[in-house]
């Protein structure tokens, strides 16, 4: 004799019980997150008067609040205990605060960057100052430097002993020049010696942020180990100095 009831008519099993976030409680959390930032970011604001200044400086900070809020509010949209929605909140704003700090002291930090690029690769300059450039000694006691001749990178020895600045003949042909039609008439000295050498006037040429236009050089016959910075290009500055193992550079305002 079958059941009154059938199998088919037993109740689902009910579902367990529990006390799952509710919304207003993920707003109030969301709420207080943005809040604290605020609170925090106007803090730094008093305590670190002068590093936002422009309207672009407070449009990336708002841009990054907005950012973080709607990054918040996915994290809220879920079922989490407090305990674990409280830690994320501590480390996302942990996060926007680092991120606020390195924004703030960005110069300091990329001039921190630039003296330590400054001592593994000395023959690349950078800024010492407003307006000067340093260049650090290489380790066999002399100068070098990565300067750009007509959008072309280019190594040269510094060498305040030769009146001119003389390309290498691969340098040269790097930079775009034509070797084949110049006139090697002009007689210059090298390190290799007295050779001959042909006029040619770059268009553009500088030293990391010391731009000149129409700079005369010479460009050597014979093959060179490198390119020589010589007086011609010190000469247009306003002043230089040898230091402490480093050479700057100042330009003419």
């Amino acid at each position: 004799m079958s059941q009154p009831d059938g199998p088919w008519s037993r109740l689902p099993p009910a579902p367990p019980k529990g006390r799952p976030v509710r919304g207003n409680l993920h707003i109030g959390w969301w709420l207080g997150a943005i809040a604290g930032l605020c609170a925090v970011l106007y803090g730094l604001s008093r305590l670190f008067p002068g590093r936002l200044t422009s309207g672009e400086d407070w449009a990336s900070v708002s841009q990054g609040v907005l950012v973080v809020a709607f990054v918040l509010a996915g994290v809220m949209s879920r079922r989490l205990q407090a305990k674990k929605l409280a830690r994320d909140v501590a480390i996302w704003t942990a996060v926007v605060l680092l991120g606020v700090l390195l924004y703030s002291f960005r110069g300091q930090i990329g001039a921190a960057g630039d003296r330590i690029r400054s001592e593994i690769a000395p023959s690349y300059p950078v800024a010492s100052a407003a307006k000067e450039m340093m260049i650090t000694r290489d380790a066999d006691g002399g100068y070098s430097v990565t300067g750009n001749v007509n959008g072309h990178a280019v190594r040269f020895v510094v060498d305040t002993g030769a009146s001119d600045i003389v390309l290498s003949p691969a340098d040269a042909q790097r930079a775009g020049v034509d070797t084949a039609a110049l006139a090697f008439t002009k007689s210059v000295e090298t390190a290799n010696g007295p050779g001959l050498g042909a006029p040619y006037t770059a268009g553009q040429f500088s030293i990391g942020s010391i731009q000149l236009s129409d700079v005369p050089m010479s460009v050597n016959k014979a093959p060179m180990s490198s390119s020589l910075l010589g007086m011609t290009f010190f000469n247009r500055l306003q002043s230089f100095r040898f230091e402490d193992n480093k050479l700057y550079l100042k330009p003419k305002a």
